[in-house]
């Protein structure tokens, strides 16, 4: 028996395996003691843990909670070894757990049972097995969103494993007819006897090959195209080769539309706004394929240019660069809608190209205005260069502006909240806190000029934190103060610690009447990292308001602890029978779960007599 948890502290306090020690008060599990390397493991300072409730410990997929079985290990004895999860600055990291019940406190009048541990980190080995495992999965993920016809081959038998859409399209197949068969149901059977062996040797064999070659659709058309054979290595144990096919004709020259283009029109005196996409956010992806991502990047990169096509106009002017960004020439268009409408290509590129497999993953734009003296600044510099250090120039200009505005809205702006209300009309005792015009105005606009820049907005969210604090302190108001925040500022770990800190220093009595508002959150966003958020910073407030993404947006109801939920009615087409209806469904599904939906920007009275009738628990009216 050990004789107490000081003495438990001074010998393992300092062990490099993490160690923990629950034991049981009231009828619950708490964390008596963990050493400095399981603190590490959690991403917390020791003292932080002390007394923490076993909920610390959370269920992993396939395990049951961890609570009961370490509860019936520290009363009876027994040796166990279980999986669980514990969050880390907001991500579930997974961990395995092999402890006993062991009773301390020898010699002294009362005797305690604790359940000793040892920890190990397995999310690094779950990682790389789910990359190995998945990596079929995401290749055809990424290989449906390709536009080139595209087959995946056996590099030994030539069986076709996978094939995309565009190549069922093109041969006049069935994806499902294509798989399993052989490459040669691709051929005219006369070319194949001819040319088949000769093939296989090259497009299909260990070098990259791309030349023309005659192939037939289902129906016997002859197609003359040119083939391209990349080799991707094993992928589940089985040596692949990419084919790629497209119309065997000279491709149009870019500068027709792009760089060349751009220099026209201002060489014609039409000013534009240049824009410059930069995906950020490839690394997941090329860590899941290895030495195969460099044979799957040009068709991701194409993926992207397809994606920004699709939302250009005719008038407008694309160029892809050599650092793989993209330029873009907007015609009659204003500075500021050209930046939303490079956030918005961003988000689609993002969406399409990285999706799940990549959530840290963003496009980050920037964009500025020419006019034709521009093209006398350059005339020594390539076009291409001069644009993307104009460019980079001018992002840089946005962020000093974002910065001198905040810190004169520090000093200088006042709050004007939205007052919550209930459909019905009757107010409530809360408070959404906006900056007051035209403060909120210019910090909007100088926000999207910057683009996707993380810290510009987190340093907008501290200062609309700091305004309403003073504005609810200094005028001594009743009710709950709810303060938004966006979630995508707090992914990188240094900004949530910053934000932790700061409000964990506000006054005890200003944290009980916090809500914190977390906004624009990321399509795609795991429901761990979500519980993970609200767990970090619910400790600091008395709730949490989560908006939704969408109308379809379903909370993991296990561990998430929001009480409120939000929707912006400008997004929703609130006319529309179709999208009542499911307003109401999500409504009820939400109450199901006793969760509250508030209804923000609604634009009148009728509107919000409409959301009574749809169960919305609270609204505000649009200024």
């Amino acid at each position: 028996m050990l004789g107490s948890l000081a003495a438990l502290n001074d010998l393992f306090l300092h062990f490099p395996v993490p160690i923990l020690a629950l034991r049981e008060q009231a009828g619950h599990l708490s964390l008596a003691f963990s050493n400095a390397a399981f603190a590490r493991l959690c991403e917390r300072r020791p003292e932080t843990l002390t007394d923490s409730p076993a909920s610390l410990l959370l269920p992993v997929d396939g395990h049951a909670d961890p609570g009961p079985a370490i509860a019936r290990s520290l009363a009876q004895g027994g040796t166990l070894a279980l999986d669980a999860a514990v969050m880390a600055l907001g991500h579930r990291r997974r961990i395995r757990i092999l402890g006993q019940g062991v009773g301390i406190g020898a010699g002294l009048p009362r005797a305690e049972r604790i359940f000793l541990a040892i920890a190990r980190d397995l999310s690094e080995e779950i990682r790389q097995a789910s990359a190995k495992d998945n990596v079929e999965r995401m290749l055809s993920a990424v290989i449906a969103n390709i536009h080139l016809p595209l087959v995946m081959v056996g590099q030994n038998d030539a069986r076709i494993i996978l094939a995309n859409a565009a190549a069922a399209r093109l041969f006049d197949h069935a994806t499902e007819g294509m798989t399993g068969r052989h490459l040669s149901m691709l051929f005219a059977p006369d070319e194949w006897q001819v040319m088949g062996e000769r093939f296989l040797k090259e497009a299909v064999g260990e070098f990259e090959y791309r030349g023309p070659v005659g192939m037939a659709s289902r129906q016997g058309s002859p197609l003359k195209l040119e083939v391209r054979g990349m080799p991707m290595g094993e992928i589940g144990g089985k040596a692949m080769r990419m084919l790629t096919f497209c119309p065997f004709e000279p491709p149009l020259p870019k500068s027709q539309a792009g760089l060349e283009g751009i220099r026209k029109g201002l060489a014609l005196g039409h000013p534009l706004v240049a824009g410059r996409l930069q995906i950020v956010g490839l690394d997941d992806i090329s860590t899941a394929f290895g030495d195969r991502w460099g044979a799957m990047r040009e068709q991701a990169l194409s993926i992207a240019e397809r994606t920004i096509r699709q939302e250009l106009s005719s008038q407008d002017h694309l160029q892809r660069m050599a650092d793989d960004s993209f330029v873009i020439g907007f015609n009659e268009i204003s500075e500021v809608d050209a930046a939303a409408k490079a956030r918005r290509i961003g988000d689609r590129i993002r969406d399409r190209l990285l999706g799940d497999a990549a959530s840290k993953g963003r496009v980050d734009t920037a964009v500025t205005t020419l006019v034709p003296a521009d093209l006398a600044e350059q005339p020594a510099e390539d076009l291409a260069d001069f644009l993307v250090r104009k460019l980079t120039s001018r992002h840089e200009d946005g962020r000093r502006h974002v910065q001198a505005l905040l810190r004169d809205a520090m000093g200088k702006a006042s709050l004007d909240p939205q007052v919550v209300v209930r459909p019905d009309g009757v107010p409530l005792t809360y408070w959404m806190a906006e900056l007051a015009s035209p403060w909120r105005q210019q910090i909007a606009a100088a926000l999207t000029a910057v683009g996707d820049d993380d810290m510009a907005g987190f340093e907008a969210d501290l200062v609309t934190l700091s305004v309403a604090v003073d504005w609810y302190t200094v005028r001594q108001r009743d009710g709950t103060l709810v303060v938004p925040l966006r979630f995508g500022n707090l992914m990188q770990p240094r900004q949530l610690d910053r934000y932790v800190a700061v409000i964990r220093n506000l006054p005890q009595a200003l944290r009980q009447s916090l809500m914190l508002h977390l906004t624009h959150l990321p399509p795609g966003t795991a429901s761990s990292r979500i519980v993970g958020m609200v767990q970090t910073l619910g400790p600091y407030c008395i709730g949490v308001v989560l908006e939704l993404p969408g109308l379809d947006y379903v909370l993991d109801p296990m561990g998430t602890r929001v009480g409120v939920v939000s929707l912006d009615f400008r997004r929703l087409d609130y006319a529309d029978p179709n999208v009542r209806s499911r307003v109401r469904r999500l409504v009820r599904n939400y109450h199901l779960r006793k969760i509250k939906v508030l209804v923000q920007n609604v634009p009148d009275r009728d509107e919000a007599v409409k959301l009574v009738v749809d169960g919305a628990d609270m609204v505000t009216i649009a200024r």
